[in-house]
């Protein structure tokens, strides 16, 4: 088990509290900007929120706000839980615990998200593009990457389980390995692509990615742990599990291939079902549409990278002991 403090990470605390903050921060923003109730709508006149009291008289809103401040508190209790030398709750293996009861809510939540996506999103005739049969469901980046989370926090919790989370194992499962190489090559970086693609296409304009119309028949809920969840999940996941990165040359290597794999597919798509899978793509020309899969492709390597600086800045004290581990392992088998 890593010695690490978790709490006491500067870069994990001010992360956590960011992602908190935006979140609470823009629902506040959406609420009072974007939430207007129609005058015909049949709805209490003391509910309307242009009434005395506007949203303030709602326990929600109170709720909200609270949260806000309640962010300012966490920080101090965490400033001064820093201080102590001892952390005594994960010396007793609640960390772990933690850990392992995250995988499995997280496992099974992408596993669902994938399960209810296939089974009851059905789009009507009337909604689909002519070709848009062909592929189904696989022929979409986020589908390939809920698919791809889900696989991952299960071989986390199978990890938990028959595998090790030590930073210097004797002997490295290969479970482990798998785990290690899956989030550096694969998870995290196309985790946060769909992600930060889909919201900043979505602000500029939804119908290019996700049509107003499609809100009928695809939950809310379920959009979000396809774009939102991802992301949320997978910077808990590199602050809270000890990985070596790989090679970049070996890392860079495999999401190259499954990038490639998936632009492939989409020319595929285009072929035989004569639709691009994304509207944003049928208003591009062909160099603009280069232009485009490049930046893709190199806005991906990119994420890459940040994973691995992020990872190296979270871990450097284990970083440094492992390769202390291996050193010392080395020489002993030299003397030998």
């Amino acid at each position: 088990m890593s010695s690490v403090q978790l709490y006491k990470l500067p870069a994990f605390v001010i992360t956590w509290h960011l992602i908190a903050f935006g979140q609470y921060g823009y629902a506040i923003y959406y609420d009072r900007f974007f939430v207007h109730i129609p005058d015909d709508l049949a709805v209490p006149k003391m509910m309307r929120p242009t009434e005395y009291g506007g949203r303030s008289k709602f326990l929600t809103y109170w709720c909200l706000r609270n949260q806000l401040n309640g962010i300012h508190y966490l920080c101090v209790c965490v400033t001064i839980m820093a201080k102590s030398k001892s952390n005594d709750g994960y010396q007793r293996g609640v960390y772990g615990a933690l850990r392992t009861l995250m995988h499995f809510i997280v496992a099974v939540q992408f596993s669902y998200g994938v399960y209810y996506d296939f089974t009851y999103v059905h789009f009507p005739p009337g909604m689909l593009r002519p070709g848009g049969e062909f592929g189904g469901k696989l022929k979409f980046l986020t589908v390939w990457d809920a698919i791809l989370q889900a696989v991952y926090f299960t071989i986390c919790l199978l990890n938990d389980f028959i595998g090790t989370n030590e930073v210097a194992p004797k002997r490295m499962p290969l479970i482990r390995k798998v785990k290690d190489y899956m989030l550096a090559a694969f998870a995290f970086p196309v985790a946060l692509n769909v992600g930060v693609t889909f919201w900043t296409l979505m602000a500029i304009d939804r119908e290019l990615v996700f049509p107003k119309v499609l809100d009928a028949v695809f939950p809310g809920w379920l959009n979000h742990v396809m774009h939102t969840n991802i992301v949320i999940f997978m910077v808990i996941e590199i602050c809270t599990s000890f990985r070596q990165y790989p090679t970049r040359k070996a890392g860079l290597t495999g999401l190259g291939i499954f990038m490639a794999s998936y632009l492939g597919w989409l020319h595929v798509v285009r072929h035989y079902g004569g639709i691009w899978v994304y509207p944003v793509l049928e208003v591009l020309n062909f160099p603009q549409r280069l232009v485009f899969f490049a930046v893709s492709l190199g806005f991906s390597v990119g994420l890459y990278l940040l994973g691995e600086f992020f990872n190296n800045l979270i871990w450097t004290k284990e970083l440094k002991q492992l390769r202390a581990a291996t050193g010392a392992g080395g020489a002993s088998k030299k003397t030998k």
